[in-house]
């Protein structure tokens, strides 16, 4: 079986992405921010906890930068309520996410994506293979890529991008399909 490359993941990510603007181009405001009943979350967690994340790890671990939501001033721009939804927010508080319009949203998701692409497209060969944690930090342990470096290490930059971002983002992906079934609409897949 062929091993993960930088242009492997590259394309994946790509297509994943082309998924994302499909699945998310037609929505308004009022179907993102949709809270069906307690415990089911909005369209808006998996937008907000999806793409900031991506941001935010292609920000960190590839360019060296402020994240895109910074730089953009995109709280402002976007509006709505923005909790910390990282790894471990409970439910309850997942679920008061709403974003205070979609098509600015629209706008910094795609922002994101080209962003990403664009580093992505910038790595080399080696670049995949570079530890990027010698051990395994508190906030890895028990997601994918920490169970991919257990017992102890090391993270490599594939492995989190493989990880945080394709991985991550197709289950989010899966997540809103699901929530627009809850709302009579089609998914992507």
């Amino acid at each position: 079986m062929p091993q993960a490359t930088p242009n492997r993941i590259s394309r994946k990510v790509s297509i994943m992405h082309q998924m994302w603007d499909n699945a998310t181009a037609d929505l308004t405001t009022a179907q993102m921010n949709h809270h069906d009943r307690p415990g089911v979350l909005p369209i808006s967690f998996s937008l907000l906890h999806y793409v900031s994340g991506e941001d935010q790890n292609i920000s960190h671990y590839l360019l060296d930068a402020p994240t895109h939501w910074e730089s953009g001033a995109w709280a402002e721009r976007v509006g709505g309520n923005f909790p910390a939804v990282k790894r471990g927010t409970p439910v309850d508080i997942a679920e008061t996410v709403q974003l205070g319009g979609a098509e600015a949203w629209i706008e910094y998701q795609r922002g994101v994506f080209s962003r990403t692409e664009s580093a992505l497209a910038a790595m080399g060969a080696d670049d995949f293979d570079r530890v990027v944690h010698e051990g395994i930090p508190a906030q890895v342990q028990g997601s994918f890529v920490g169970f991919m470096a257990a017992p102890n290490g090391p993270v490599y930059l594939g492995d989190v991008i493989d990880g945080f971002v394709f991985q991550h983002g197709i289950r989010h992906l899966g997540e809103i399909e699901h929530a627009q079934s809850l709302l009579g609409l089609q998914g992507v897949s």
